[in-house]
This record gives C-alpha cells, structure tokens and sequence, in this order.
C-alpha cells in the first residue's frame, strides 16, 4: 500500500488445505471453510481485521475469510476473478498453498534431475555417511550417474543403515502444534521404525536445543547421530513411538536427524530412542551449507520421515525420487500424540517421459 491510499485492504483471503486431507485423485477445487489454524493469525477489532501484513502495524482489512484450495496457479485465477472480483485490493495469504502449474510433470522433474549440489557439500555428506553411519552409494544402492540426462527410472536403492528423521522444532512447534508429536512420541515413533527396517543409528536433521536433543537421545534405543555446526543458534510421547517403530520395521541400526530443534529438545528425544541418533556438525559451515549436507545424508536413507508441511522435508522427497527408493520409504510424516492414522504427504512421484 502506498501512502497516496489507505492502509485498508478489501479483502484477506487465508488459503488452507482441505481438512479431511487429499483423496486418491486429485481435483481441482476450492471451499470457503472454517478456519483450521488462519483464525490465530487474525483478530477482528471494531470493524476491521488485525494482522501481520509484514510488520506494516497501521494496515487493517475489511473483510477475513479462510479458503481450503487444493489447486494451481489457474485455481488461483478463477477464484480471484469469479469470487472477489469487485475487490479492489486482495491480500492472499499462505500464497504456498498454490501449486505451479507444472508441478510434478516431466518438465519439473527435468529440471529438478539437473539441479546438483555442490560437490564439496555432498562430498562432506558422504564422508559423514562413510565415518558415522557405514553408509556408501555402492553398499546402499544410490550410484547417480554424472549427468541428470542419463538417469533411468529405478526403484531399487536400499539406503544405508539409518533412519532419518526431519524433526522440525522451534518456531515450528508453535505455527504447527497440534499436527507434531511430543518428544516422548517422537522417540517411540522412531525406535519403532529402526526396530522395523532393522539399522543400527538414528540420524537427526534438526534445529531442536541441545537439551531437547538430549532428551529425545536418552529416550532412544538406538545411537542418535547429528552433522553439528556450533554456530547455529539455540533454539514428547508420539514421536518416539513413531521413529523407534520405522527403525525395527526396516531394520536399520541408526537414525539421521534433520532438525532445527534446540539442543535440549534433540538430546531429550535422543534419550527416548533404543536406536543411536546421529547429527552433522560442523563449525566452517554456514548454516545454509550444513542444511545440504543434512539433505543430502536423509536422501541415503533406508527410511525417511519428516515434518508435516516442511518444504525441507519435501526437498529430501524430491532427492529420494530421484535416488530411486520405494514411495513407502519417503512420503512419511510424524503424526501427533494419540493419532496413529493421520494424513501423510501427497506422494509426487518422479515422471521421466
């Protein structure tokens, strides 16, 4: 909004998923629905609606509604164009909602083959593997050829012998609260996942405190293992079931952890784990780099799971496809407290013609 008009705008219109979850098919569509979470984010007062509009304190909407959408870009024309056409301003929030129109065609995951990391990020990442998780692209199954151009559909990769979980904490736990288990849960989840794929470690890519990392560690049957970089800043019963669980089920010794969690969070979920939990650290990393590398060490995995919504998480999927692993290894998410069956991640799978 420019100072030469109003800081009012017409219409917020908070975009959702749908909350009975994707069916099989997937339809075009879009709903005015009760709000799951948009409601918290917005407060009416007098007449007007209170929000965060990017820091600007003094703009004010007129009207609030949530939207469920499961749509592209064209999905987003229609509604603009057929439901708020006599708006004369339209603030669209959540935008992420919306997929691109080519999204998941062989266009995108030709584009998607050829974006390669950094050699020296992956190299680290498989150093890491070698070292603290016995991992290696000929052990596991994961040999890529040098050029995107020469990749053949595959669904024949092992990966090594870990777990690896994206254990989103932090700010996280506060925007997604209710979709993610405690650190008990967490530890049980994944002990039972180590047990089940039959690893030996559990690696954790997190941005949880220490002391949460130690926590979740003593709650482990199985070593946790973290690639660490100490410059990143500091920052129960569902979990635990869910990680413990996927580890016996596919019978991996170790669990990688990819997480912002604070320290205290990855050590108390470490100590709920029968499995070891393992992390990358690295002091000459920046923190963009050592997310790389944390990346790059879940896609070995024998078993992925991650956190509901992470655009993190579903670049691991992404690299996964890509690697050749079975859809029932990747699409994985961590489901809250109490819930067993909740909705897991639409499955993208990779399309080469």
């Amino acid at each position: 909004l420019t100072s030469e008009h109003s800081p009012v705008i017409d219409q917020v219109v908070y975009l959702q998923p749908y909350k009975e979850g994707w069916t099989d098919e997937y339809i075009l569509k879009y709903d005015r629905r009760e709000c799951i979470e948009g409601s918290r984010f917005y407060k009416q007062e007098a007449s007007l609606w209170r929000g965060w509009f990017f820091s600007f304190d003094n703009v004010r909407a007129k009207n609030f509604e949530c939207l469920s959408v499961q749509g592209d870009s064209e999905t987003l024309k229609k509604i603009l164009l057929e439901e708020y056409r006599d708006k004369t301003s339209i603030f669209i929030d959540r935008a992420e909602a919306i997929l691109h129109q080519n999204y998941g065609d062989v266009h995108y995951w030709e584009a998607r083959r050829s974006m390669r990391y950094a050699k020296y990020l992956t190299e680290a990442g498989n150093l890491f593997r070698k070292e603290q998780l016995f991992s290696t692209d000929e052990s596991d199954g994961t040999i890529v050829p040098s050029s995107f151009r020469d990749e053949r559909p595959r669904r024949d990769a092992r990966g090594g012998d870990y777990v690896c979980a994206h254990w989103r904490r932090r700010d996280f736990v506060r925007a997604h609260g209710k979709e993610l288990p405690s650190i008990n849960g967490t530890a049980a989840k994944l002990n039972e996942l180590c047990t089940e794929y039959g690893v030996s470690r559990l690696f954790l890519a997190t941005d949880a405190p220490e002391s949460e990392v130690e926590q979740l560690s003593s709650l482990m049957r199985f070593p946790v293992v973290q690639y660490k970089n100490d410059d990143l800043p500091d920052g129960a019963v569902a979990i635990i079931d869910q990680l413990n669980q996927l580890c016996t089920e596919y019978g991996v010794s170790r669990l990688f952890l990819a997480t912002d969690a604070p320290e205290s969070e990855v050590e108390q979920l470490s100590s709920l784990m029968r499995f070891p939990v393992v992390q990358y650290k690295n002091d000459d990393l920046p923190d963009g780099a050592v997310a790389i590398v944390d990346q790059w060490i879940c896609a070995h995995a024998r078993f992925f799971i991650g956190s509901h919504v992470s655009t993190f998480s579903y670049r691991i999927q992404e690299d996964r496809e890509i690697l050749g692993f079975l859809p029932k290894t990747t699409f994985n998410r961590f489901c809250p407290d109490g819930v067993e069956d909740c909705e897991q991640p639409a499955k993208w799978k990779i399309v080469y013609e």
